[in-house]
């Protein structure tokens, strides 16, 4: 009886350091995140990938990490201009349910005396595109595969030349 407690004693440790090195791991993967800069004949751009996406924004952009304890969360930043006041965040969570059972999706969609509804495209996949009506957020919701990402985009304006630098930031996101 006194070996068989010893055995389920170790037996026990053992899934718990097989458990916390897992864990390590995938957390480490999660931070692997590669930036660089890019130079085009308009802009100068960076690169962010963290291993799931790829996506390019301007250097002018202060970027930052937004600390969260969900396990589910792949990517979580902050993208911010202070000199016009745009932020960005870029949200990727690894989620099985659809963007209608989404309830930043159910939120929008019951206040549609704020916010506005299409179907918004990155790449061949179809997503959602809610913007208030004063057009100073916009947010967009894609799913692939497994994970959901969104982007919000606040600013104090609603001038074209922002929905245009809207939408060149979200033709920029690759899936990989």
């Amino acid at each position: 009886m006194r070996t068989s407690w010893k055995v389920g004693i170790v037996l026990l440790a053992v899934i718990i350091l097989v458990t916390i090195v897992v864990l390590k791991q995938l957390n480490n993967q999660k931070e692997n995140v590669s930036l660089e800069t890019k130079n085009t004949e308009t802009r100068e751009t960076k690169i962010y990938n963290d291993g799931y996406i790829i996506w390019e924004y301007p250097s002018k952009y202060e970027i930052s990490k937004i600390e969260t304890t969900d396990g589910r969360v792949i990517t979580n930043v902050m993208l911010a201009d202070k000199s016009t006041g745009i932020k960005y965040t870029i949200n990727l969570t690894q989620l099985t349910q659809g963007l209608d059972d989404i309830p930043s999706v159910q939120m929008r969609r019951l206040n549609k005396n704020e916010y506005t509804e299409e179907v918004g495209m990155m790449g061949d996949l179809r997503g959602l595109l809610f913007r208030t009506i004063d057009r100073k957020e916009r947010m967009f919701f894609v799913k692939n595969k497994n994970a959901i990402l969104t982007i919000l985009m606040a600013t104090n304006s609603n001038s074209t030349e922002i929905e245009e630098e809207f939408q060149t930031f979200l033709k920029s996101f690759k899936w990989l």
